[in-house]
C-alpha cells in the first residue's frame, strides 16, 4: 500500500497572502538574521491544524474535512517562534481568540478521525494558530535583530483542507487533495 505525508490545514487568501509577502520583502532586509535562514515559500503558507504523518493513501476517504463553519481569522504579531530563549523560525501569529476557535475546530476534527480509525501522533499542548513564514537553527533571542510587529489583518476562513506534503531536497511542495 502506498503510504503518503498528510496535514490538515486552513489556506491563505491571495490578498492576506499579498500582504505577507510585502511583510516579508521589508523583513528579508533586516540585517543580522541568521546567515541560513530558509524563508518559506508563499505558495506554502498555511495554518496547520493536524499534522498526520505518513497515513495509508487507502485512509484519504476517511479523513473527513468538511465539517467547519467559516471562521473569522485575525492576525496580531509578526515574531520570532517558539517563543523562548532559542527560536528556530519566524511566525505570523493570530490573537488568542483566533487561536483558540481554530483549536475547538482542530479538538472536533481529531475527534472525528479517531472514530474514523485514523492513527497519528495528538498534540497535547494548546493550539497556537501561527504561519511559519521562516526557519533556521535554534539562535540564542538575544542574538536576533528585532523584527516584531503588530499586525491588524483579518479575512474569514470558509473550511479547512486535506494537504498532501512531498518531502523533496529542494524543501517540501503541498498539494490540496
Amino acid at each position: 500500500m502506498t503510504k503518503v505525508r498528510l496535514f490538515v490545514a486552513i489556506l491563505i487568501p491571495q490578498d492576506i497572502r499579498d500582504s505577507i509577502a510585502e511583510l516579508m520583502a521589508d523583513i528579508q532586509k533586516v540585517r543580522g538574521l541568521p546567515r541560513d535562514i530558509r524563508f518559506v515559500p508563499p505558495e506554502n503558507w498555511h495554518f496547520t491544524l493536524t499534522f498526520l504523518g505518513y497515513q495509508d493513501e487507502s485512509a484519504i476517504p476517511n479523513i473527513s474535512t468538511s465539517d467547519v463553519d467559516k471562521i473569522e481569522v485575525r492576525f496580531e504579531k509578526l515574531i520570532y517562534g517558539p517563543p523562548g530563549p532559542r527560536p528556530r523560525m519566524i511566525w505570523l501569529t493570530t490573537t488568542g481568540q483566533t487561536s483558540e476557535e481554530l483549536g475547538k475546530i482542530k479538538e472536533k476534527l481529531e475527534d472525528k478521525l479517531e472514530t474514523k480509525g485514523i492513527k497519528w501522533q495528538r498534540e497535547l499542548r494548546p493550539y497556537r494558530a501561527h504561519i511559519t513564514l521562516a526557519r533556521f537553527p535554534e539562535t540564542p533571542f538575544g542574538n536576533l535583530p528585532p523584527i516584531e510587529k503588530e499586525i491588524d489583518w483579518r479575512y474569514e476562513a470558509r473550511g479547512i483542507r486535506l494537504m498532501k506534503s512531498t518531502l523533496k531536497r529542494t524543501g517540501a511542495e503541498y498539494k490540496v487533495i
